[in-house]
């Protein structure tokens, strides 16, 4: 009995000593598995229920999330000017699968950073050429002055818009006799063209019938009449 009460007794005390020494293995074992999971959670969202979404978020801040931002940017850029040349590429730099990509690339957040970004790589994109157009025109006028037909072209384009609207316009010399003569024309064809064969010929015997009438009726006029 005196030895079972001794064992008894050493139990809390193995219990506190177990306690003592296991928060450290945890906080090690803890600390791995965070530096561990450190990179997907720098790249995209956390896990769990996600977040209700801001209807009235400013597209022109970058988004929450680096990885969802780099995608929107990726998706905005043109390709020839992109730092990652792929999907793959891309995947491999975060760290991430393939199908994770395209399912960021069809989220509602990344497409309308998208947009935004692409309609601000547009406006740049315009402000470019309007800002050398002075001596782009310089430069075609001198072309045009050493005989580029091209350059000729263009120059005069630019330089008589008027014409070019004349032109584009399709104003007809036509008067509006001469118009409607031709539109008369062109229904006379279609109606013949739409109408059945056999209303046409019905149409001919009739008329045929009445041309007879009426030549009858004039041959017998021309014999009642005294001479």
């Amino acid at each position: 009995m005196h030895r079972i009460r001794s064992a008894g007794a050493l139990e809390p005390a193995f219990f506190y000593l177990w306690r003592l020494v296991m928060p450290k293995t945890n906080q090690q074992e803890n600390s791995n598995i965070t530096a561990a999971q450190s990179e997907k959670i720098r790249s995209g969202a956390p896990d769990g229920p996600r977040q209700c979404r801001r209807m009235s978020h400013d597209r022109r801040e970058p988004l929450e999330y680096p990885g969802h931002e780099t995608v929107a940017q990726f998706m905005a850029t043109p390709q020839s000017m992109r730092e990652f040349k792929s999907v793959t590429a891309l995947a491999k730099h975060l760290n991430l699968a393939r199908k994770t990509i395209h399912c960021w690339m069809n989220d509602v957040d990344v497409m309308r950073r998208a947009e935004w970004l692409s309609m601000r790589n547009k406006g740049t994109g315009d402000l470019i050429p309007r800002r050398e157009w002075l001596r782009i025109m310089e430069n075609m006028v001198r072309l045009a002055i050493g005989g580029n037909v091209a350059a000729a072209k263009f120059c005069a384009e630019r330089a008589f818009p008027e014409d070019q609207q004349a032109k584009k316009s399709g104003l007809s010399t036509e008067t509006l006799d001469e118009v409607a003569a031709r539109e008369e024309e062109r229904y006379v064809r279609m109606a013949e063209v739409t109408t059945p064969l056999w209303m046409r010929e019905k149409r001919d015997r009739e008329d045929a019938a009445r041309k007879a009438a009426e030549e009858k009726r004039a041959s017998e006029e021309s014999k009642d009449k005294p001479e």
